[in-house]
């Protein structure tokens, strides 16, 4: 995370603390998106990836009410929600699954989808769904600790640091786990190719 980054979190939570209530909704535009995102590809059901997500965001907002110490607000985040998650699993009886957003099957499915922009090129669309589809099914084949660590890393966007507080591991223990996980997957797409 970029000082910028870390002293406009640390701004927000002063507001917030202050009685500047108003100021989470600066949190809540910022990542929730990404927390759905990240939500909905391990449960795949948009109304329970929206119930968890909005469970999140309730949680930090009880986090900062009761003054607990917050280094990374990303990374809270992402913990809160994989607990959330782990909680979704265990009271349904369920393992974790991996579920994906299918971008262009579930967001451009109505009448505007011909104003996206990959739709000029229909061979590089499906192209892309191509690849995501294979990609999807080798990331079902390795370890779950893998998998996530992947995600967290190659989809979502997150460095390595906040993985690890997020995992609470150290980003040691965090790269070995992005490295074994990079090698399954080279070693699944690789005899697929076979």
């Amino acid at each position: 995370m970029s000082l910028l980054n870390k002293a406009k979190e640390s701004i927000t939570l002063a507001k917030i603390k202050l009685g500047h209530e108003e100021a989470f909704s600066d949190f809540y535009d910022l990542y929730v998106e990404q927390i759905y995102r990240f939500i909905y590809f391990k449960v795949s059901n948009a109304e329970e990836a929206q119930d968890i997500t909005s469970e999140t965001f309730m949680r930090l907002w009880q986090y900062i009410l009761n003054n607990q110490e917050i280094s990374n607000v990303r990374a809270l985040l992402y913990r809160i929600a994989r607990n959330l998650i782990i909680d979704f699993y265990r009271d349904k009886g369920r393992g974790l699954e991996v579920g994906f957003i299918d971008n262009y099957d579930n967001e451009n499915d109505d009448d505007d989808s011909h104003n996206h922009p990959l739709s000029a090129n229909i061979s590089e669309v499906i192209d892309i769904k191509i690849t995501m589809e294979v990609v999807k099914s080798a990331l079902t084949e390795i370890k779950e600790n893998h998998r996530e660590v992947v995600v967290l890393h190659y989809i979502e966007g997150l460095e390595i640091k906040e993985i690890a507080e997020i995992l609470e591991k150290t980003e040691g223990n965090v790269r070995v786990l992005l490295h074994r996980g990079i090698q399954e997957l080279k070693g699944i797409l690789s005899k697929d190719r076979q």
